[in-house]
């Protein structure tokens, strides 16, 4: 039986938080367009599976918070293999996985009364809704 480490411990030693429960959607070669979107999923996944594995059913927000990181990595795996197929451009991937952090984001703030996640604060990273108008923008400053 494998040990338990803390994600943090993990992450010091290049173990994701969805390691031993299934691939991870996060690390693959991603275009450079869907990176930071990709690294901003796995960082909220881990805090989410943080919090996750600390809630009781008693607790204010169990119901919506427990599975969330599971399905995260769900969301970007289904992403990755349909950017992959063709399905999505690199452009629209990272704009919809950009778009479901940021629903994520909100309901993790209405349960924890915090506005930005450890996922946001710990890495000084750019919010999802700022990685959404980011890549709503082309570089000229035109709406895609």
């Amino acid at each position: 039986m494998r040990e338990k480490k803390s994600v943090a411990e993990g992450r010091n030693q290049g173990i994701s938080a969805a390691d031993g429960e299934g691939m991870t959607p996060f690390r693959p070669p991603h275009p450079p367009v869907l990176r930071p979107v990709m690294a901003h999923a796995e960082r909220l996944s881990e805090v989410l599976l943080a919090r996750e594995r600390d809630v009781t059913a008693r607790d204010a927000g169990s119901i919506w918070l427990m599975g969330r990181a599971g399905e995260l990595r769900c969301v970007a795996g289904v992403i990755a293999e349909d950017m992959k197929r063709g399905r999505l451009s690199p452009d629209q991937a990272a704009i919809d996985l950009a778009f479901h952090l940021k629903v994520l984001h909100e309901g993790f703030a209405r349960i924890v009364g915090s506005r930005a996640p450890a996922c946001c604060v710990e890495a000084a990273a750019p919010t999802p809704t700022m990685l959404l108008r980011d890549l709503i923008r082309s570089p000229d400053g035109e709406r895609r």
